[in-house]
């Protein structure tokens, strides 16, 4: 069973990010937007270059957040979320990477 939908269409993921309401707290910018179409959340995570050089940290910090959207209930149906990642949140442990995620969730009013 997959745990969330993922955005794999490069108009959607334009819509969203011109359309998009966007917060951000420190390094992590979280675009959101809502649907009435289509009741599924679907997720994308950006961890660019500039992040890491070597591909094995950037996936990392990917299974990092599909493991935190997995545990955390959103209790909006029918949100497409955008998450980019800037370079400091490579040190932080799974637990405040958590903690930061589900403050910016909360500031959105997504939880």
């Amino acid at each position: 069973m997959k745990r969330f939908v993922s955005i794999k269409k490069e108009r959607d993921l334009k819509k969203i990010l011109s359309q998009g309401k966007k917060i951000k707290i420190s390094d992590l910018t979280i675009i959101y937007l809502e649907k009435t179409s289509d009741p599924t959340n679907r997720f994308v995570f950006l961890v660019g270059k500039k992040f890491s050089r070597k591909a094995s940290k950037r996936n990392l910090i990917k299974r990092r957040l599909r493991a935190i959207f997995s545990q955390i209930k959103i209790k909006i149906k029918g949100v497409d979320l955008v998450i980019m990642v800037r370079s400091s949140l490579a040190e932080k442990s799974f637990a405040e990477l958590k903690l930061l995620i589900e403050s910016i969730l909360q500031k959105a009013g997504l939880i």
